[in-house]
């Protein structure tokens, strides 16, 4: 379903998987091709030497620091020695054609100090600890250590130290932050906290709507989607009041309220919706309205986000949705739930469609040989819930894939990548020399340069850009041991007949691997990871930190986990399966999820049966706890009259009529070499 806005989030991140991370918010009207956030970091590092703060964006999304210019992945600051200050960080992210919710991520990283970085949001003051685990959190006379490289959300009443040292006495006040100005000037008397929330089915959250007195007594009314639970306990200043209503519907009677602004804070958890959008919590109060926007995600039962396309072929290379490459032979993995099309490069004129009902049912052949890839030019032109359009072309020596939102370009060194407006370009250049001993290497950023006596290894990194600070390090390579030591770290490798162990200082790491790679166990401070690969397609995984205990389990086609911490527990199962038997097509699925207290499930079957090598007929039924009980249906008709052209309509109980279709014009292409005698 298309919206009339996007809704935008900014993650900052320091850690892959973790829970809770830092949100910017805005929402864009229709026609706003430019969302631009301003914010503030403050940091505080100590480094007995040089040091510098870095910065990664994910595409469509760009930074600035200071007088630098736009970019997306670079240097925030450097310096050398102690540094406490602000830093003003600007962000600009480029919107898709596409209406619906959109998030990038940002990586911050530390080279060369450590220290804490804090953030000031709306909601909340974020502090995120960067190689140290010094830092720690009074909260209610009770001292809590804060873990490395993960953000943690400081509470009203929070004391925050570092190194013994108390830095903040106190959070700024939730309320003026929140609406940008003090409450008793403001015109809004209505408004949520935060106004934007990102919920996985199953997940419950906290939230605050503010208000502002005086008023009289009042009766307060929320109406959430469907796809929200909204609980009956609700409080106001401390003190719980009565609700009438249950699940997306509820009524509060509220006091008299006194001058000043009154926080009322409830839970809203998220159901398992059939198809992933943008649901709302309205709240009507004295006339006025406040409207809470959240994204609800099919999360477990999404299955990734990825269906697998069974490719046979020898070595074909194949072009995949957003400019990846890949080789036929093996199964490859693309973005499910919109149409598309991946290219073979010997012969561009037959696609293999994605995003299709049985998609994964079926097995496509890639021919290569006594094929010669040609220059070719192929526009494709997609209909799916909106208009999208791709252009892929190349020959030999460059490649292109350019669509509405972003391009990838290659040419030989040359490499091209990005958005609607912005562009990034890389070029590896592999100059090369010997002076003496010494072996140079030249790339766009610097001269590498390495000298080898005996066991040892030196080597030298020599930056062409001003104010940047040479790298060196040194290397001992004897029998089975292995040293490496440079700046701020050393580390160490062994190689047994059947194990390996080392350890990192910098990372704070041991770890111990059999060869084989069937045993891989690894030590840091406050976590411990463990993984188990017996063979085939089993995997089994092992997390533990304080608090907090994750278990996954992988024997394809079936995936579960177990998760426990503080909070409570959830556990998930799942599995997927398709196949094919003469011109029967089938995909079963299933998903179980036990997590905030429901109990959640969906069960799904879809058969299709090949009429004509052009047209294929379809249904699929599922049936779904979400968590009351619910079901449904779709029946409809793929059809390809031609290898480039791909047309699907059916008739769903839940969406009603729909229908998707995509079109290939290939120019050049396949070349067969011809027989001389």
């Amino acid at each position: 379903m298309r919206c009339l806005s996007v809704l935008l989030g900014v993650f900052l991140l320091a850690a892959p998987l973790q829970a809770e991370t830092p949100r910017l918010h805005q929402k864009a009207g229709p026609r706003q091709e430019e969302a631009v956030f301003q914010q503030t970091l403050d940091l505080w590092l100590d480094a007995p030497g040089p040091w510098r703060l870095l910065a990664s964006a994910s595409p469509g999304l760009t930074f600035s620091a200071g007088e630098s210019g736009m970019l997306r992945e670079g240097t925030l600051l450097e310096g050398s020695g102690p540094y406490r200050g602000r830093l003003e960080l600007e962000l600009r992210c480029q919107l898709p054609f596409a209406a619906g919710t959109h998030t990038w991520e940002l990586a911050v990283s530390l080279e060369g100090a450590q220290g804490l970085v804090g953030l000031e949001l709306a909601e909340a003051f974020w502090v995120l600890p960067l190689w140290t685990w010094e830092a720690e959190v009074e909260r209610k006379g009770e001292f809590i250590p804060l873990p490395a490289q993960e953000w943690f959300r400081l509470a009203a009443d929070d004391r925050l130290f570092y190194r013994g040292q108390q830095l903040l006495p106190k959070v700024p006040d939730e309320s003026t932050q929140a609406l940008g100005r003090p409450l008793g000037e403001s015109e809004a008397q209505l408004a949520w906290l935060p106004p934007f929330l990102s919920l996985e089915a199953g997940e419950r959250v906290e939230v605050s709507l503010l208000l502002q007195g005086p008023a009289p007594p009042g009766t307060l009314v929320l109406a959430g989607s469907p796809e929200l639970w909204l609980s009956s306990r609700w409080s106001l200043a401390g003190e719980e009041l009565e609700a009438s209503g249950s699940g997306s519907n509820l009524s509060l009677n509220l006091p008299p309220l006194p001058p000043g602004s009154h926080e009322l804070q409830g839970t809203v958890q998220a159901l398992l919706p059939w198809e992933e959008g943008t649901a709302s919590v309205e709240a009507s109060w004295q006339g006025l309205q406040a409207v809470l926007d959240l994204e609800v995600r099919r999360g477990w039962f999404d299955y990734g986000g990825v269906e697998r396309i069974a490719v046979q072929g020898e070595g074909g290379a194949l072009l995949l949705p957003q400019g990846r490459l890949a080789q036929a032979g093996q199964p490859v993995t693309v973005p499910s739930g919109r149409l598309n099309a991946i290219l073979p490069l010997a012969d561009p004129a037959q696609p293999i469609w994605t995003g299709l009902p049985l998609g994964e049912s079926l097995v496509h052949t890639v021919e290569v040989e006594g094929a010669e890839l040609s220059s070719f030019f192929v526009p494709i032109l997609l209909w799916d819930e909106g208009f999208s359009w791709r252009v892929a072309a190349g020959s030999a020596k460059w490649l292109l894939d350019a669509g509405d939102r972003g391009f990838t370009f290659r040419w030989g060194a040359l490499s091209v990548e990005g958005s609607p407006g912005k562009a990034r370009a890389s070029l590896t250049l592999l100059d090369q020399a010997a002076e003496g001993s010494w072996r140079w290497r030249r790339t766009t950023s610097a001269y590498h340069g390495s000298f080898t006596a005996g066991s040892w290894r030196f080597s030298v990194e020599l930056p062409q850009a001003e104010g940047q600070s040479p790298a060196l390090a040194a290397a001992y390579v004897k029998d089975r041991w292995r040293l490496h030591v440079e700046l701020g770290d050393v580390r160490l490798r062994f190689s047994g007949q059947n194990w390996t162990w080392g350890g990192a200082l910098r990372a704070r790491t041991v770890w111990l691997a059999s060869r084989d790679g069937a045993l891989q166990l690894e030590l840091r401070p406050q976590r411990f990871t463990a993984s188990f690969k017996p063979g085939g397609n089993t995997r089994l995984q092992l997390a533990l930190e304080p608090g907090q205990l994750r278990v996954e389990l992988k024997h394809l086609p079936w995936e579960g986990y177990f998760h426990s911490r503080s909070s409570g527990s959830e556990l998930g199962l799942r599995f997927k399966q398709a196949w094919a038997r003469d011109k029967w097509l089938f995909l079963s699925r299933g998903a179980l999820q036990r997590k905030g207290g429901l109990t959640l499930l969906e069960l799904g079957q879809a058969a299709g049966y090949q009429l004509t090598p052009w047209c294929t007929i379809y249904a699929e039924g599922v049936f779904g706890l979400l968590p009351s009980a619910s079901w449904r249906a779709d029946v409809g008709v793929i059809l390809t009259p031609l290898p480039q052209v791909v047309l699907a309509t059916g008739l769903d109980s839940q969406r009603g009529w729909h229908w998707r279709a995509g079109i290939v014009l290939p120019f050049g292409g396949r070349e067969t070499p011809e027989e001389c005698e």
